[in-house]
Formats: C-alpha cells, sequence, structure tokens
C-alpha cells in the first residue's frame, strides 16, 4: 500500500511538471493565448489534468495548489485560473 502511495505521489509530480513545461513551451514560442499544442510531448498533462478537475475536485484542488507554488510565468498563473480551477 505505501509503495503504492509512493507510485501515485510520484506520477502526480510529473503531471504538475509536465503541465507547467507544456505552458512554458507556449510561451516560449511566444503563444501566449495558449492554443492547444497537440503534438507537444507535455499534452499528456493537459489532459489527465482536465480529467481530474471533472471527476476529482479534491485531488484537483491539491495539483491546483502544487501547480500555484511551482508556477514562474504569468501564463502558467492564467491557465491554472482558466484551467482546472476553472473546472471546479
Amino acid at each position: 500500500m505505501e509503495r503504492e502511495k509512493r507510485i501515485n505521489q510520484e506520477g502526480l509530480s510529473d503531471l504538475v511538471i509536465a503541465w507547467l513545461a507544456y505552458y512554458q513551451e507556449l510561451e516560449e514560442y511566444n503563444n501566449l493565448l495558449g492554443q492547444a499544442k497537440p503534438n507537444s510531448p507535455y499534452y499528456w498533462a493537459i489532459d489527465a489534468l482536465d480529467n481530474i478537475s471533472r471527476n476529482q475536485p479534491r485531488l484537483c484542488w491539491e495539483l491546483i495548489l502544487q501547480l500555484a507554488d511551482k508556477a514562474t510565468l504569468d501564463l502558467q498563473f492564467s491557465s491554472i485560473a482558466a484551467g482546472p480551477l476553472g473546472n471546479l
């Protein structure tokens, strides 16, 4: 049980990192409107968090707090508000 919890936490950490990296990539390519870029290697995190926000609101809230803590770019902050926070 403890091992499963640790794996799940690692997976969630990977999700947070990939989600933030996706929006960093958009900003680096001057895609400041946040237009979808499904060919990005980080896009899976966008889909995953969207699914979590619609089906697991408590977990989504925990992830939002982690995202807000680690975000450094305006696009990341605005995307948290428009995406997972807006879906709650």
